[in-house]
């Protein structure tokens, strides 16, 4: 009879012992999970910022293309007026 109790005793100790590592390594993968949500988020600001970043840039090469072909426009004018001054 005692054989059979300290077997049992053994068996769940066994079993309380993997039940703990199975706990350390639930953990563990949570604690994992939190960080590649983390990770996740970063890169979604991230992507948000590059975005809004690409958006102003092709904003100001808008606003250089419009300034460069008034420039343009103005030199021509100047031309113009040059040549009808030295005609």
């Amino acid at each position: 009879m005692q054989e059979a109790t300290t077997g049992a005793v053994d068996a769940i100790s066994t079993i309380s012992n993997t039940i703990a590592q199975i706990n350390q390594i639930s953990a563990a993968i949570a604690s994992a999970a939190e960080q590649q949500n983390a990770v996740a988020r970063d890169i979604s600001s991230n992507m948000q910022s590059a975005a809004e970043a690409v958006g102003s840039i092709s904003e100001n090469m808008t606003q250089i293309a419009e300034a460069t072909k008034a420039a343009e426009a103005s030199t021509r004018e100047v031309k113009d007026a040059s040549q009808a001054l030295a005609a």
